[in-house]
């Protein structure tokens, strides 16, 4: 009967153990001296969190146009109000303003949250009245919703929505720093 040396069996799997976890260590090593910023960084997304609804609670269909970053609301009247919810996604990187814009004050008005809910996510320099909300440092997700006013009828009314992240690109090529676009929203007199 042949006796198996457990003494020198033993001394194998520590050496493969030493060898397994020492190429672990030196993993480790390579890939934290790596520099991981381009790699890191992400363009920014806007997407709708849900579908834009009406006071009444009516959802609202929006499509693309034959336009690059541009899309189309289903028409609304005047006097309606329109809840956007807002899904603001920075990915690995941190959220550095939301500005959004709309055609004329005296088409549509925007109705924002709380002054005290704005306060706690922005910084001081934000400017609430113009649309340019400017975060806190360390958001890279965000749910941000707002309220939209038909005030006057008009068939070319836009809300422009800009995102803008801390990710940094060599060339416009890799990806940018901001996400946008228009949304037409058309505007009929109320019957």
């Amino acid at each position: 009967m042949k006796k198996i040396n457990l003494i020198s069996r033993s001394k194998f799997f520590s050496r493969i153990h030493i060898q397994f976890v020492g190429s672990i260590l030196f993993g480790i090593l390579i890939f934290s001296s790596c520099n991981l910023d381009n790699m890191s960084n992400y363009t920014p997304k806007i997407s709708f969190f849900r579908a834009a609804t009406l006071q009444n609670g009516d959802s609202l269909y929006i499509k693309y146009t034959n336009t690059d970053g541009e899309y189309l609301m289903d028409t609304i009247n005047v006097g309606d109000t329109v809840l956007f919810v807002l899904h603001l996604n920075a990915f690995a990187n941190n959220l550095k303003s939301l500005v959004i814009t709309q055609s004329a004050d005296s088409v549509s008005r925007l109705v924002l949250p709380k002054k005290s809910s704005l306060d706690s996510i922005t910084l001081p320099i934000s400017d609430y009245n113009v649309g340019r909300f400017v975060f806190k440092p360390d958001y890279s997700i965000m749910i941000f919703s707002f309220g939209y006013v038909a005030k006057s009828p008009t068939n070319n009314s836009k809300l422009g929505i800009t995102l803008e992240s801390d990710a940094k690109f060599a060339t416009d090529l890799m990806g940018k720093s901001t996400h946008s676009f228009k949304l037409i929203t058309p505007i009929k007199a109320h019957k």
